[in-house]
Formats: structure tokens, C-alpha cells, sequence
């Protein structure tokens, strides 16, 4: 019998399973997303500590077009299903999304660990602000948003934009996932900017 590993204090689904760690499978939970018409918007909610991050780290790397996740996904209940990991695995352009860290004692504070976020987000996706099949005016956008100098605008904006851009480089749709969505929220309301944040989340 081989000897499994606990990983203590890390969420990457990759790092896990690659390092032969204990992992309770959870992949069934793809077969029930995909089983009929995917949703446009799936929202996922877990009490604290129930595996939330791990469970978006193990869908990207089941959907990111930029990955080879075979490997990973052997011997687990999803990869019993071919029909399925045929059709969607490592298919699509995926955005991860933490927003964590997106805290501080005004709004501007906030703004700027945002900022930080997107800007470490396009340090892996620098072949965007150079492909010919994103509009000009997207790949400028990005490459001021990728040396962290974007406006508040383009802040607002910069999910649209990395979708957009992904999504003309690529010729398919994007999946777009964003884990701790309600940090800069519950932050803003302690710290007196819910108003700001909330007109700029949405």
C-alpha cells in the first residue's frame, strides 16, 4: 500500500496530487457542473475551511487550455468519465482570481492590493499584450494594467478585458474563477468604504 503525504497549509490541487498526498475526490462534483447545459454563473458556497480554494484549484487545472492535467486527474472519479474529460479538459482559457488580500483601511488601499493582484495575474499572461488577434486598444490596456499603472477605469474593467483578450487569442469562451469575492466587501464595511467597493466590484 502506498504511503500518502498530508500537505498541511497549501490548496493547489497540482502541488497535492503530485506530491502523492491524501486528497478526498472530489472531481465527481465536474460530472454534476457539466452533466446537462453548463450554467453561465455557479456559485459555490462552503463554510470556512471546507476546501473552497482547493476545490477552484482543481478546476483549473481540469479546464485551463495552457496546462496538461491527464496525469493529475489519472485513477480519480472524473477521469473514468472520457466522454466528458474528452470534451473539456484543458479545453478553455482560464482566470483564477484571488481577491484574498484585497483589504485596507480605505478604499484606495484596497485598490491598490486589486491592482497588485492583476498585476501578478498578467505576469503569466504576457503573449496577451502581444497577440495579434487581441484588439490593439486591449492589448495597450493590458500592458499598462501589467506594469501596474492602470487607471481606476481600467481597473473596473480589467476582468472584461483579460476575458476579452483571452477570448480572441484563443477562439473559445473563458472561465473565469474568482475565490474570496466577499473579502473586499466584509473589509470595506468594517473600514467605512462598503459604498466604493461595492460600486466598483459591480
Amino acid at each position: 500500500m502506498a504511503t500518502l503525504n498530508i500537505l498541511i497549509g497549501s490548496d493547489s490541487f497540482r502541488k497535492m496530487r503530485e506530491n502523492n498526498c491524501y486528497y478526498v475526490d472530489k472531481t465527481g462534483f465536474l460530472e454534476e457542473m457539466l452533466a446537462s447545459t453548463p450554467p453561465d454563473v455557479s456559485l459555490i458556497t462552503r463554510p470556512r475551511r471546507f476546501g473552497k480554494t482547493l476545490i477552484m484549484s482543481m478546476l483549473q487545472e481540469f479546464f485551463d487550455i495552457r496546462k496538461d492535467s491527464r496525469q493529475i486527474f489519472e485513477g480519480l472519479a472524473i477521469s473514468k468519465n472520457t466522454r466528458l474529460c474528452d470534451a473539456w479538459m484543458n479545453k478553455y482559457p482560464v482566470v483564477f482570481l484571488s481577491l484574498k488580500n484585497v483589504e485596507g483601511a480605505d478604499f484606495q488601499q484596497a485598490l491598490n492590493q486589486y491592482k497588485e493582484r492583476i498585476r501578478v495575474f498578467l505576469s503569466s499572461q504576457k503573449f496577451l499584450s502581444e497577440s495579434l488577434r487581441v484588439y490593439e486598444s486591449d492589448r495597450k490596456i493590458l500592458s499598462e494594467l501589467g506594469s501596474g499603472h492602470g487607471d481606476y477605469s481600467m481597473l473596473m474593467n480589467s476582468l472584461e478585458t483579460i476575458c476579452r483578450a483571452l477570448e480572441a487569442h484563443y477562439g473559445k469562451q473563458v472561465i473565469l474563477l474568482i475565490d474570496e469575492y466577499d473579502v473586499p466587501i466584509n473589509h470595506a464595511e468594517q473600514n467605512g468604504y462598503y459604498k466604493e467597493m461595492i460600486g466598483f466590484m459591480r
